[in-house]
């Protein structure tokens, strides 16, 4: 039996065609929720079950899942991106705590991630993002970065995980706040998040703002803590980086939330 503090409860939002049902799949299977990953293209997603969504590889309906991630329980809707069933997200945004929005890493922000975003907004829940699709041909997560950015603000939108490599030599993620020695091309990136973060994080305690501008390092404990509070003020959109057709950055994404 998992208690509250051990229960996590979103819903995962966006454009439509951005790969949030594959998203939601691929956190089942990883989980071991079910056997198999499903596939929207197969027309067996776990997801998009009814004979219309699958007619249409499109989600038309919000679907509840849920899983167990290590010490957590997830639960989680998979929403459909359409303008037309625009109603479906928002009786899910209504029960869930956070919103977890997709992006295509290659189209960028679109009409659906803006309703999003709204949505988010409206009903005053954090909020967090993923730039998927990073495999894909023409894909630019700082491109995407920028223009995410450009609608919220840059010391609003700040990654978590930075991607290693680009289009099909997308090979994993980086981790901004405890990962060492990154690769040279993405060095700057992953700096200046850095220090975001920590600026965000030192704000949240008087104690920790003063050893921050003293130099002195944070505990683990203290990064944790901070993180989650920034994170629950709804001041800053943590952004992960990820394709959920390769199975890459999804984990650590699962492991953050």
């Amino acid at each position: 039996m998992k208690t509250a503090s051990q229960c996590r409860t979103f819903v995962v939002a966006g454009h439509s065609g951005s790969g949030k049902t594959s998203l939601c799949d691929l956190m089942l299977f990883k989980a071991g929720a079910v056997p198999r990953c499903g596939s929207v293209d197969q027309k067996n997603s776990i997801s998009d079950y009814m004979p219309e969504e699958q007619e249409k590889q499109s989600s038309i309906y919000s679907t509840p899942l849920h899983c167990d991630w290590k010490d957590t329980r997830f639960f989680f809707i998979d929403t459909p991106g359409y303008a037309e069933y625009a109603g479906e997200s928002v009786s899910a945004m209504r029960s869930a705590n956070a919103g977890l929005v997709v992006l295509d890493a290659v189209d960028g922000p679109q009409v659906g991630t803006a309703r999003a975003w709204k949505f988010t907004r409206e009903f005053k829940i954090p909020r967090f993002g993923v730039i998927n699709r990073l495999d894909r041909e023409r894909a630019d997560f700082a491109a995407t970065l920028e223009k995410m950015r450009h609608n919220h603000g840059k010391n609003v939108v700040i990654p978590l995980t930075c991607p290693i490599g680009k289009e099909s030599g997308f090979s994993g993620v980086f981790d901004v706040i405890y990962g060492e020695n990154p690769p040279p091309e993405i060095a700057d990136i992953v700096e200046e998040a850095r220090t975001l973060w920590f600026d965000a994080i030192a704000e949240t305690d008087e104690e920790i703002m003063e050893r921050y501008l003293d130099g002195q390092s944070l505990t683990k404990e203290e990064i944790d803590k901070g993180l989650r509070q920034v994170v629950l003020s709804q001041r800053v959109i943590p952004v992960f980086a990820a394709s959920s057709a390769k199975d890459i950055g999804v984990t650590e994404m699962m492991d953050y939330i």
